[in-house]
């Protein structure tokens, strides 16, 4: 149990946060002894949903049942982006007495970090990704591949040489694990530059993409797997909220992409008609088959 525990805080991000969970937008998969937990997501009034969200998870971590204290746990810190744990401090405290670690306490440092001012956020990747490791708090770290990953998707683009400096030193299986090429840090902070906070990054990125012309992005989806993937990030994390003004815009973006690709397909087909082969199928190049596949959400 302890060894799992520590595998939930190794899997933390530093992230911008607002509002209360009203959806999963996490990925996580509720458990079967948090289910009374998970139900209270579904209730409509957010006042009524955030009260019931912290009783519940207040009774689960203080359950007898180490299981069931495990599955409220993961689903606090999958949550953490929507649901600000500190309210649950007596009982995350509690969690460490039991199994004798820290991994409450550091969910708390963490929720505080993610809650603080853009320029400790700055000040605080910029040391990790220096010297490998910062802290943020009375046990938590944050280490050098969360932070790059991080700044680059909180539109730090002032960071972006220390990040270029370091990047070497980052293990190749953490960025092996995190998916993180180089031309993807480079894209995402390209697309996010000025950025106030991370929801206005995606904002922003999402506007960029959009005025950018389609033949133009179509060719940087074709050479680089790290502009298909920053650009995924945007419009996954833009259509959280499927009415807002990004989402709109990515919508658009991807709209123009699978226009594109149609057109050049006719175009092919008639010429191909022209030299009386009707009905033969017209071959995608390399490179529009790449970009089929990330528009069907198949990245390679």
């Amino acid at each position: 149990m302890k060894k799992a525990l520590i595998a939930v805080a190794a899997a933390f991000l530093a992230r911008d946060v607002a509002g209360t969970t009203s959806a999963n937008t996490s990925g996580y998969r509720c458990g079967e002894k948090i289910a009374a937990v998970c139900e209270a997501t579904a209730i409509k009034d957010p006042g009524e949903r955030q009260r019931e969200l912290y009783r519940r998870l207040e009774l689960a971590l203080f359950s007898d049942d180490a299981g069931t204290r495990y599955d409220a746990l993961v689903f606090v810190r999958s949550y953490s982006h929507e649901l600000d744990p500190r309210p649950l401090e007596r009982a995350l405290r509690h969690l460490d007495e039991l199994d004798g670690d820290t991994i409450g306490q550091a969910t708390l440092d963490q929720a505080a970090f993610a809650r603080t001012a853009r320029e400790e956020h700055r000040s605080v990747y910029a040391a990790a990704i220096e010297n490998g490791k910062a802290p943020i708090g009375k046990v938590a770290n944050i280490e050098r591949v969360w932070a790059i990953e991080a700044a680059s998707r909180e539109g730090f683009a002032e960071l972006r040489p220390l990040i270029e400096k370091y990047y070497s030193l980052v293990p190749e299986n953490d960025l092996v694990a995190h998916n993180l090429p180089l031309d993807r840090i480079r894209a995402s902070l390209e697309l996010r530059e000025g950025a106030q906070s991370e929801v206005d990054g995606n904002e922003r990125a999402a506007i960029r993409l959009e005025s950018m012309g389609p033949e133009e992005l179509a060719l940087k989806l074709e050479k680089s797997k790290g502009w298909r993937l920053a650009v995924s990030d945007v419009r996954e994390a833009t259509c959280r909220e499927r009415d807002s003004q990004g989402c709109r815009a990515m919508t658009r973006v991807i709209q123009k992409q699978d226009d594109l690709l149609r057109a050049a397909t006719a175009e092919r087909a008639q010429r191909l008609a022209k030299t009386g082969q009707r009905g033969t199928n017209p071959e995608l190049t390399e490179g529009e088959k790449i970009r089929q596949e990330w528009l069907a959400g198949r990245l390679r």
